[in-house]
């Protein structure tokens, strides 16, 4: 399974396999538990993937940022920047109908958060109505 970034930020939204917890647990490099929740961490070339559940176990937010190693290749997940998001700010103007606020940019339930205006990490957010 390939995530995308051209995909991701056309479609907002990836796979909906992973928004289940137990298939990302089954996938995951690593775990992380908090008082709110659980992260699942994996990591594939230069990215680092984040998929964090509730402690109801519902999506919450797939995050994705870059990675010191290439060391760690996962052989079920991978993730492509084939905007080159992470190298070119200028990148996400096609997407971005709005500007720059505090060093993030919104595009519906997509937030990209840069830092010295570079890309930092960009995160999905559940599109789930919350009552």
């Amino acid at each position: 399974m390939t995530i995308v970034t051209s995909t991701l930020l056309s479609t907002i939204d990836i796979d909906e396999r992973l928004k289940n917890e137990l298939f990302v647990k089954s996938i995951c490099d690593d775990v992380c538990h908090s008082q709110n929740g659980t992260v699942y961490l994996i990591r594939y070339g230069y990215y680092k993937l984040e998929f964090c559940f509730s402690k109801e176990h519902d999506f919450i937010y797939f995050m994705v940022e870059m990675y010191d190693s290439m060391q760690q290749q996962n052989k079920y997940l991978s993730f492509i920047d084939d905007l080159n998001l992470f190298n070119d700010i200028n990148a996400i103007n096609k997407f971005v109908s709005g500007k720059i606020h505090d060093d993030r940019v919104t595009i519906q339930n997509i937030e990209i958060y840069m830092d010295e205006g570079k890309i930092d990490s960009i995160y999905l957010l559940s599109s789930r109505e919350k009552s």
